[in-house]
């Protein structure tokens, strides 16, 4: 394995440069860096799941992960709007929204009058047009590219586009994830077709094939009654049950494992990136919550299906040849019922509520030109006579909105520059998520177990900075990695520091996060050279 470095002239000045540059631009590593690099990640996937089920994983899944990597038993995303795109952003750039730009999954953008995805390229080009160009700043997956002179490949494939976009950076060999028909997708911005290999796959596999399966707990016999069926009436049923099932999660596995042979992944001089994404779980406690019978058997089916995913990779490649890296895009809280049987407050919060109670109290206090132009949660969108009054009056409008919205039950506080943190409680947290030209003219701070009411008083979102949402597991595995446990604070932000500095790369130009040192071994004394460099080594005299 090297890492690239062309020869610039035949001179012995251009040799000289050269050497220096090799030595500049690259590190000593604990020997070679592993052919192919895989970055797991799971929607929902809470810091406590592999804590209150060890006992129950198999020894080849989580299990494996768990005694021979490096373990942070928790890693936070410490910033507002805790949701799979702005967290996939800080994954992939080692930084917060406040710097890559991605504040939530959508925002009301005011130049187009509308709300757009964060995936849009767009204001009118729709899913085809699906891109990262709204991310700001570099990826650990571009750097990787960058550093190996394009040579390395990225592939991703996920459940949910703000899994397989943001994470693959700008330009991966394929990135795929689950349309709305159930089936595999990309986008014009990758390429204008899927290649033969996925539409094979997608015949095989999808919600339509899925129909009549049952799902049973593990180990539960066969012919007693399952834990759920998936078949529904309605297509939009089906895709609903199909995708937040086990049997989802299997084919996103699947198709990663696919792309490994059909991409020849690993396989070449460079190092890979492959990304799998792991959106079921998410989808599951949309529904059930973090705490069910669904949800226990979930990550249960989630581990045997690791457990194979790499059994398969030995199979192939061999595991000593395979960097892992494993976390959570978010947790998610338990339902609303479920905590308030237990004695505690919680709730829905409605998006026409806060608006009707915001505008009432603006409207009397400034005029019917003073108004809520979007609430798109957690950001309250003013109109524009609120915008450009003079900063005493906007104080006064902004302070007025935050107050209307806090007389609502579950809202705690606001936040706004104009206010500063004296109305926000966790208001650092909600700077980390400020992009000034997306976010609105205030944000909205929940009380804990109350969140955005998306399905007709039913389910559960995520999107807070508590802890049930923010706190995820954290797991390096592989040469160069060490094995054991730490209980020292990891932040999310510092995963893409880790493995720039593992690789001896630099890391995402927005980086902010720091490099997890304590799980790294010590470098070999042996630096990288390109296979294709004539001339003396870097070392020789």
């Amino acid at each position: 394995m090297r890492l690239p470095c062309r020869l610039q002239g035949r001179s012995a000045v251009g040799v000289l440069l050269l050497t220096l540059s090799l030595f500049a631009a690259t590190r000593p590593l604990a020997g070679s860096p592993p052919p192919l690099i895989v970055l797991i990640t799971s929607e929902q996937l809470r810091s406590d799941y592999l804590q209150l089920y060890e006992n129950s994983f198999s020894a080849g899944g989580f299990g494996r992960l768990l005694t021979e990597g490096a373990v942070y038993p928790t890693a936070r995303y410490d910033h507002l709007a805790t949701l799979a795109g702005p967290n996939a952003a800080v994954l992939a750039t080692g930084a917060y929204p406040s710097r890559h730009g991605i504040v939530a999954n959508r925002w009301h953008e005011r130049s187009y009058a509308k709300v757009v995805s964060a995936l849009e390229t767009g204001p009118s080009q729709g899913s085809l047009a699906v891109s990262p160009l709204r991310l700001i700043g570099s990826t650990f997956a571009d750097e990787l590219r960058w550093a190996t002179d394009g040579r390395s490949r990225v592939v991703a494939v996920s459940g949910s586009a703000e899994g397989a976009v943001f994470l693959s950076g700008r330009r991966p060999i394929g990135c795929y994830w689950m349309g709305a028909s159930d089936v595999f997708q990309t986008s014009r911005y990758y390429r204008q077709a899927l290649p033969g290999w996925v539409e094979a796959f997608n015949a095989l596999h999808g919600a339509v094939r899925a129909r009549g399966r049952k799902w049973f707990a593990l180990g539960q016999r066969t012919d007693s009654v399952p834990l759920r069926v998936i078949n529904a009436r309605t297509e939009s049923d089906l895709t609903a049950l199909y995708r937040a099932s086990p049997f989802a999660a299997r084919d996103t596995f699947a198709l990663a494992l696919r792309s490994v042979e059909a991409e020849e992944l690993g396989q070449g001089d460079y190092p890979d990136l492959l990304v799998v994404n792991v959106s079921a779980p998410a989808r599951l406690a949309a529904e059930t919550g973090a705490r069910s019978p669904l949800m226990r058997d979930m990550i249960l089916r989630l581990d045997r299906l690791l457990d194979a995913f790499l059994n398969d990779l030995d199979q192939i490649l061999g595991l000593e040849n395979v960097g892992i890296v494993l976390t959570g895009l978010h947790g998610a809280a338990p339902l609303p019922e479920t905590i308030r049987n237990e004695g505690l407050s919680a709730g829905r919060i409605r998006g026409e509520d806060v608006v009707h109670t915001i505008d009432g109290a603006l409207r009397e206090s400034f005029g019917p030109e003073v108004h809520v132009e979007k609430f798109v949660y957690p950001y309250v969108y003013l109109s524009a006579a609120a915008r450009t009054a003079v900063p005493e009056r906007r104080a006064t409008i902004v302070r007025t909105a935050g107050e209307a919205a806090r007389t609502l039950t579950g809202i705690a506080g606001f936040y706004s520059p104009e206010t500063g943190p004296a109305t926000a409680p966790g208001a650092d947290k909600i700077q980390r998520s400020w992009y000034p030209d997306r976010v609105g003219d205030l944000a909205l701070v929940y009380e804990p177990f109350y969140s955005e009411d998306f399905g007709n008083g039913r389910g559960t979102v995520p999107g807070s900075y508590y802890r049930y949402d923010t706190d995820v597991p954290l797991i390096f595995y592989g040469r160069g990695f060490r094995t054991g446990r730490f209980q020292g604070p990891a932040d999310a932000s510092d995963i893409a520091p880790t493995l720039s500095a593992w690789l001896g790369i630099a890391p995402p130009s927005s980086a902010t996060g720091r490099v997890l040192a304590e799980a790294l071994l010590p470098r070999a004394t042996t630096d990288f050279v390109d296979p294709d460099f004539v001339g003396p080594p870097p070392n020789s005299p």
